[in-house]
């Protein structure tokens, strides 16, 4: 008691407990031997050494020690009571848990080492590094780690209830599960590493980096991260409910699903990285870009994407159910249907690109331009459509259902065929463009402006066209199938610029 040891040496001793209340001891050393507990009340320590030995429990209560080095030695039980410990070392040691109560440890080091399990209650780690060492599991209530560096080492669970861990790196490392309950993580980078899951419940990570590493799930419940990023990584699913990330970047990356419920994220981008799903349920994406990347299928519930750019890309499908699109924009990208059911578009945009169908079911789009690009068919069902526009474009069909096209111009572009049942286009303009078949089934059109286009054939079943224009343009034959299809004003620059006109009464 306020006594001073220089040192305690245990060479296949045994002893049932080692008692400090405010004493001074330099060193414990145990060779071979066995000590029941080591208990230190406002004790200091300089080193606590074990060669082979066996100690039930060291127990802290304001004390200090300097440094704790197990060389194949065994710690039942390790616990900081508002104590100070310098640096824990283990090689080819075991401890069975090591927990901080308000206590601080500058380093915690596993060479090919095993602890079951590290808990801080408000507590602080400096650094916690395994090398080929094995935890079970690390917990912070509210404690402070600056940093976890796993080489080849392996934890079951890393668990962060108002905690913060300024970085995690797994070096071929091994972690099944990472969850933050409004814990606080600035980075975690795996290099050929693996995660089993990252959970955050309210809980802040600056950024995620993969190099060809692997997570199975990554959740954000009302979390934040700054940016995921994987080079060569995979990720089987990113769910966020309510959740933030400011940028997803695959770099030869795979992820299988990305889910936003009421998530917000800021930007998405696939450099040669493949996406199965993106989901928004009521979520925001401001950018989403793919430079050779491929996507299976986009998808908004009531989402919001401002942009979705494709650089030589693939989409599968995009969905929209009353989902926000600002920008479509394909460079040389691929899309096999766009769908929208009751969504909004602002502009679809292709540069040799190519789409397979375009569905508007009560949906909305305000430009689609098409410069050198193809669309196998676009259908509106009771949707509307400001603007198309065809610059050496293709469109194979248009069909309208009672929706409505403002205007469809084509310079030097071709549509195969235009259908209006009930529908509305304001103007068709063809600039050496071709139409091979404009029929309108009850449908209107204000007017038709051919400036040295071609139209093979148009066919009115009770349908109405306002006026048709021909500048050295040609129109092979009109049909008007019943006495409601009719022409009010027809212009031509020569009388031989209409093969037959057909009146059927």
């Amino acid at each position: 008691m306020a006594g001073l040891v220089n040192s305690i040496t245990l060479m296949a001793r045994l002893v049932n407990s080692i008692t400090l209340m405010a004493g001074l001891v330099n060193s414990i050393t145990l060779m071979a031997g066995l000590v029941n507990s080591i208990t230190l009340m406002a004790g200091l320590v300089n080193s606590i050494t074990l060669m082979a030995g066996l100690v039930n429990s060291i127990t802290l209560m304001a004390g200090l020690v300097n440094s704790i080095t197990l060389m194949a030695g065994l710690v039942n039980s390790i616990t900081l009571m508002a104590g100070l410990v310098n640096s824990i070392t283990l090689m080819a040691g075991l401890v069975n848990s090591i927990t901080l109560m308000a206590g601080l440890v500058n380093s915690i080091t596993l060479m090919a080492g095993l602890v079951n399990s590290i808990t801080l209650m408000a507590g602080l780690v400096n650094s916690i590094t395994l090398m080929a060492g094995l935890v079970n599991s690390i917990t912070l209530m509210a404690g402070l780690v600056n940093s976890i560096t796993l080489m080849a080492g392996l934890v079951n669970s890393i668990t962060l209830m108002a905690g913060l861990v300024n970085s995690i790196t797994l070096m071929a490392g091994l972690v099944n599960s990472i969850t933050l309950m409004a814990g606080l993580v600035n980075s975690i980078t795996l290099m050929a590493g693996l995660v089993n899951s990252i959970t955050l419940m309210a809980g802040l990570v600056n950024s995620i980096t993969l190099m060809a590493g692997l997570v199975n799930s990554i959740t954000l419940m009302a979390g934040l991260v700054n940016s995921i990023t994987l080079m060569a990584g995979l990720v089987n699913s990113i769910t966020l409910m309510a959740g933030l990330v400011n940028s997803i970047t695959l770099m030869a990356g795979l992820v299988n699903s990305i889910t936003l419920m009421a998530g917000l994220v800021n930007s998405i981008t696939l450099m040669a990285g493949l996406v199965n799903s993106i989901t928004l349920m009521a979520g925001l994406v401001n950018s989403i870009t793919l430079m050779a990347g491929l996507v299976n299928s986009i998808t908004l519930m009531a989402g919001l994407v401002n942009s979705i750019t494709l650089m030589a890309g693939l989409v599968n499908s995009i969905t929209l159910m009353a989902g926000l699109v600002n920008s479509i924009t394909l460079m040389a990208g691929l899309v096999n249907s766009i769908t929208l059911m009751a969504g909004l578009v602002n502009s679809i945009t292709l540069m040799a690109g190519l789409v397979n169908s375009i569905t508007l079911m009560a949906g909305l789009v305000n430009s689609i331009t098409i410069m050198a690009g193809l669309v196998n068919s676009m259908t509106l069902m009771a949707g509307l459509v400001n603007s198309m526009t065809l610059m050496a474009g293709l469109v194979n069909s248009i069909t309208l259902m009672a929706g409505l096209v403002n205007s469809i111009t084509l310079m030097a572009g071709l549509v195969n065929s235009i259908t209006l049942m009930a529908g509305l286009v304001s103007s068709i303009t063809l600039m050496a463009g071709l139409v091979s078949s404009i029929t309108l089934m009850a449908g209107l059109m204000n007017s038709i402006t051919l400036m040295a286009g071609l139209v093979n054939s148009i066919t009115l079943i009770a349908g109405l066209v306002s006026s048709i224009t021909l500048m050295a343009g040609l129109v092979n034959s009109i049909q008007l199938h019943t006495v409601v299809g009719q022409i009010f004003n027809l212009s031509v620059s020569s009388p031989r610029s209409f093969q037959t006109i057909l009146f059927q009464h």
